[in-house]
């Protein structure tokens, strides 16, 4: 709870790779991939380091574990709760590696400046001064001759990600003593079920001539072993006598050319409807399996309607707002459902 918000909203959730609010820790797998970014951070004192990799990859949840690595504390309790083996934090990075970390979903160019600035403590020029550039040459002189370190996730979903990429964390990498690490698709035009790109503009904006440049590749052991694990913790109890379909799904979410996206969305599918490891529902627990996100998305639409009238105008409302949210303050998801309606 005494964490900031980006970290308490995106980075641990996606690190626990379970539901908002469930006390549970489903993190598997990526050890090479851990350790070389704790080497990176270790040996570099400027420069940028990009992680990247398909959609539904699980770039999110490698970059949030590694921030619960540098939090002596907090690791520290989740291997005290069993959560976590103590193994399985050797080869750390630094304590307390980064000074701003950045959830970059839905922001601006000027958003990501103002966050920068804060954590660095550098004060703002004028509002009407920022627009002109002016408070971004006042952060990179004040952290041009000290030490700084940056974690951001989710360029890809930014307002404004070529731009944030080139104005903002490229010239933030290339300072004498600022080390920026971000998480990113390799292009705005990638996104889970869309036809395979070769294009790469934001790792283009990034200077990824001049990064270096870690790929988060397909892992189905890993996703063998998160499945079983989601479902096997989930079902408590009533694990044993579905073992055998638990095993099941197992084989068909590792089976698939999924990413882990694909299998998180899956696995909470199916504990929000156990009924579908019974054998009456085989049918149907494979043809969700065998479908893609957006046969996953249609299924839990489907769910939710069913058990509240009001689900699918929610839905929509959210949806019109292209991935950056709805408030609810004052009521405004409310009220745009309800213009739906009528």
């Amino acid at each position: 709870a005494a964490l900031p918000p980006d970290e308490r909203s995106h980075f641990i959730p996606k690190a626990q790779g379970a539901e908002h609010g469930e006390i549970a820790w489903h993190f598997t797998g990526r050890e090479t991939e851990r350790r070389q970014i704790a080497a990176w951070l270790r040996n570099n004192d400027n420069g940028m380091l990009i992680v990247t990799g398909r959609a539904g990859a699980g770039k999110s949840a490698l970059l949030g574990y590694l921030l619960v690595q540098t939090n002596p504390r907090l690791r520290e309790l989740l291997v005290e709760g069993g959560y976590v083996e103590r193994e399985a934090v050797i080869g750390l990075p630094p304590d307390h590696a980064f000074d701003a970390v950045v959830h970059l979903t839905g922001i601006t160019t000027a958003e990501l400046v103002r966050k920068v600035a804060a954590a660095a403590g550098v004060a703002m020029p004028a509002a009407e001064s920022a627009a002109s550039g002016q408070a971004l040459e006042a952060v990179l002189a004040n952290l041009r001759d000290r030490p700084f370190t940056i974690l951001a996730d989710a360029l890809d979903e930014a307002q404004e990600p070529t731009t944030i990429a080139s104005t903002v964390l490229l010239r933030l990498a290339a300072l004498p003593r600022t080390r920026v690490v971000v998480g990113t698709r390799a292009s705005t035009k990638e996104g889970p079920d869309q036809p395979f790109t070769t294009d790469q503009d934001l790792l283009d904006a990034l200077g990824q001539g001049n990064a270096t440049i870690m790929t988060i590749k397909r892992d189905p052991v890993a996703i063998a072993n998160y499945v079983k694990r989601r479902l096997t913790f989930a079902l408590g109890q009533d694990a044993p006598a579905n073992e055998a379909a638990i095993d099941r799904v197992v084989v068909l979410a590792a089976g698939q050319e999924r990413e882990f996206l694909f299998a998180r969305l899956a696995v909470h599918e199916i504990i929000a409807r156990p009924a579908l490891l019974s054998p009456e529902f085989r049918e149907e627990l494979e043809t969700l399996m065998g479908g893609d996100h957006r046969t996953l998305f249609a299924a839990a639409v489907g769910r939710l309607t069913a058990d509240s009238g009001t689900a699918r105008q929610l839905l929509e409302a959210l949806s019109l707002a292209r991935g950056r949210g709805v408030p609810r303050a004052d009521r405004i998801w409310a009220i745009i459902a309800g213009a739906i309606v009528n």
